[in-house]
């Protein structure tokens, strides 16, 4: 007899089940080192999400800088341009036109 679960935490937790992370298109992942700079452009907006690790955010014509910590989203404008540099080792995805 064969018992199918449900991927509920606990099940994932007793058989170490992980999902394949789903490829969203114009997505791309970074692994950046701390103290790396990385500099974007969103020609139509586009999404900064920080996985892993501290993200320091400055943006072209505004005055405020924004950290981004693990798990946390910033959204940016069309025609944006951000420099980024990771406090700590950081992973993050940068989601073109979102």
């Amino acid at each position: 007899m064969q018992m199918i679960l449900p991927a509920t935490p606990f099940f994932r937790w007793i058989t170490g089940y992980r999902p394949h992370p789903k490829q969203i298109p114009g997505c791309q992942r970074e692994e950046l080192p701390r103290r790396k700079i990385l500099t974007e452009r969103f020609a139509s907006g586009g999404r900064v999400h920080c996985l892993t690790g501290s993200l320091w955010i400055t943006r072209d014509g505004f005055p405020d800088d924004i950290v981004l910590g693990a798990g946390c989203d910033f959204i940016g404008e069309a025609g944006s341009r951000l420099v980024m540099e990771a406090l700590e080792d950081t992973v993050v995805e940068i989601v073109r036109g979102a």
